[in-house]
């Protein structure tokens, strides 16, 4: 297991070495992805939070009006 050349075994100076590798452009790629998919469903997850606290601040004040 200490020679073997598998993606998962390389030491990080042998990937550095060769910045612009398919397998290194391919990762940055994945990565790239990932942050936009999740930056997505955070910004859409505190969109659809936001709208019902917006509603609230119309409700409570006719809620106090009207008791």
């Amino acid at each position: 297991m200490k020679n073997e050349n598998t993606l998962y075994h390389k030491r990080a100076r042998d990937i550095l070495g060769k910045p612009f590798t398919s397998i290194v452009s391919r990762y940055l790629g994945v990565s790239i992805a990932i942050g936009i998919v999740t930056g997505l469903v955070i910004g859409v997850f505190r969109w659809i939070i936001d709208r019902p606290l917006t509603l609230l601040t119309i409700i409570y004040p006719f809620m106090g009006k009207h008791p």
